[in-house]
C-alpha cells in the first residue's frame, strides 16, 4: 500500500461514514447511506477517490466501445441480409430460374421413364440430375447459403453434364 492512505469507513465519493455493521457484514458490498452508491469493501478501505472515479470512467468508456461494436455488427448484419435479398429478388426475375425448374422437370421425367424402362444407371444418374438443379435453385432462392457468389451455377453445369452420362446410359 505505497503512498495510499487506509481511508476506512468513509465513502470514496461523498465522505460519508459507513456504518462498521455495514463492512463488517461479510458480502463485500457497502452501500453508502449518504450517496447511495455501492462499493466493494476492498474499494472502501484500500482506494482514493480519485482512483475509484477513474475505474468508473473507464468502465463508462469499454461500456461505450462495446456498445459502438455491437451497433456496428448490428449495421453489418442488416446491410448483409438486404444484400442477400435483393441477389434473391434478381435471382427470381431470371431466366436462369425458369431453365432450371424446367430442366428439374424435365431431368424427373427422364427418371420416371428409365427407371420404368429398366435402365437402372440411367434413372440413378437422371435423379442425380434432379438433385443438381434442386440444389442449384435452393441456392438461388438462399435456402442453402452458398460457399461463393454465384456457386449455384456450378451444380447446375454438373446437372447438365449429367445429362451426356446418362443419355449414354440409357441407350446401352
Amino acid at each position: 500500500m505505497e503512498g495510499r492512505e487506509v481511508r476506512a469507513l468513509k465513502c470514496p465519493m461523498c465522505d460519508a461514514d459507513f456504518l462498521a455493521k455495514d463492512i463488517l457484514d461479510g458480502d463485500g458490498i457497502v452501500t453508502c447511506p449518504a450517496c447511495s452508491r455501492q462499493f466493494s469493501v476492498n474499494d472502501v478501505l484500500h482506494k482514493s477517490k480519485e482512483e475509484i472515479i477513474e475505474e468508473m470512467r473507464t468502465k463508462v468508456e469499454e461500456s461505450k466501445i462495446e456498445l459502438e461494436h455491437e451497433k456496428m455488427r448490428h449495421e453489418f448484419a442488416k446491410e448483409e441480409k438486404e444484400t442477400q435479398e435483393k441477389e434473391v429478388h434478381v435471382f427470381m426475375k431470371s431466366g436462369f430460374r425458369i431453365l432450371l425448374i424446367v430442366s428439374g422437370i424435365i431431368s424427373a421425367l427422364f427418371c420416371a421413364t428409365a427407371f420404368h424402362g429398366g435402365k437402372i444407371l440411367a434413372g440413378l444418374t437422371t435423379l442425380l440430375m434432379v438433385g443438381c438443379f434442386s440444389t442449384s435453385y435452393l441456392m438461388g432462392v438462399n435456402f442453402i447459403p452458398e460457399w461463393r457468389k454465384n456457386f449455384r451455377i456450378i451444380p447446375a453445369i454438373i446437372g447438365y453434364l449429367l445429362f451426356i452420362i446418362a443419355n449414354e446410359f440409357y441407350h446401352m
